[in-house]
């Protein structure tokens, strides 16, 4: 018989199973770049929203203020009526002799002690005026002054009426043809 004794110490030989480390790291990192990737891609999502809904409330109010901008503007309003009066004077001011220059202008012809009570003047250039004189000489005299004036293009006597008050005086109706587009005596 043979008998085997073996001294030394009995040492289990135990395989040690290594993890990969590079695959499961590489696992992980993965996984939290997956996370992060998400989570931005949520994120812009609400970003974009935000501004869309931001460009769209700008856009609305643009075109409010735009479309209240036009109303404005639009024909003669509480806005502009002074700038489309005073553009209105300006064309006739350069279309037609000015009434008032007109007007004084006559008053400048008349005889001492005459009276101008009525005074019309129409777009055509027609004009009627009913002066009061002193004697008829004075109306013969403002007639002659009239057809002399370079402003005039034909002048007439209507009528001539005396007063039946105390005090005697004429009454004469005047219908004249004026020159009134701008430049037109030149």
């Amino acid at each position: 018989m043979n008998f085997t004794i073996d001294l030394l110490p009995k040492v289990e030989r135990v395989k040690k199973t290594k993890v990969p480390v590079i695959p499961v790291v590489g696992f992980f990192v993965t996984i939290a770049a997956t996370i992060v990737l998400i989570y931005s891609y949520i994120e812009m999502t609400k970003s974009v929203e935000a501004l869309e809904a931001s460009i769209a409330t700008q856009t609305s109010a643009r075109d409010h203020l735009q479309q209240q901008f036009q109303q404005q503007m639009t024909g003669v309003t509480e806005y502009n009526f002074v700038t489309k009066y005073q553009m209105l004077e300006k064309a006739l001011n350069t279309t037609y002799e000015e009434t008032i220059i007109l007007k004084n202008r006559f008053y400048d012809l008349l005889p001492e002690e005459a009276v101008i009570e009525n005074f019309s003047i129409d777009n055509a250039g027609d004009l009627t005026m009913i002066v009061t004189f002193q004697s008829k000489g004075q109306a013969a005299i403002y007639l002659h002054s009239l057809l002399q004036a370079d402003f005039v293009e034909a002048a007439e006597v209507q009528t001539i009426d005396t007063s039946q008050e105390e005090e005697l005086f004429y009454t004469s109706l005047y219908q004249l043809k004026l020159k009134t587009i701008a430049g037109e005596g030149q």
